[in-house]
């Protein structure tokens, strides 16, 4: 299994792909969105992290506009945010199991077995 972290944060990309790797995927890291869409071009990946805000990107675009190969590759996605705002959360429900940051490995393992499980 195969899967895309999209996080700029070092210390949280890398505490993600740990959490990953004891799960058994594959994982491939992209720490902006044209990073992130080059590896969408060229790999399925069965998860993927987005962040709700890359840089000064916002994830929530990565998604919009990816949403169709998402669906079709069947790829579970997590969105990610340390906005406790309403508002992000309604958006990212539309694409995906929305988390606020930040997310501890043991909460994030649970989340990620559910989402693999459950297809």
């Amino acid at each position: 299994m195969k899967a895309l972290i999209v996080e700029d944060d070092q210390q949280s990309q890398q505490i993600y792909v740990r959490t990953l790797v004891k799960l058994g995927f594959d994982t491939f890291t992209a720490s902006s969105i044209d990073e992130a869409r080059r590896l969408l071009e060229s790999h399925t990946f069965e998860l993927m992290l987005c962040d709700m805000r890359v840089q000064n990107e916002r994830g929530i675009d990565l998604l919009r506009d990816t949403h169709t190969t998402l669906e079709e590759h069947h790829t579970r996605v997590i969105v990610l945010s340390a906005e406790q705002r309403f508002e992000p959360e309604v958006t990212a429900m539309k694409y995906g199991t929305f988390v606020t940051k930040p997310i501890p490995p043991s909460t994030l393992s649970r989340i990620v077995t559910r989402l693999i499980t459950a297809h």
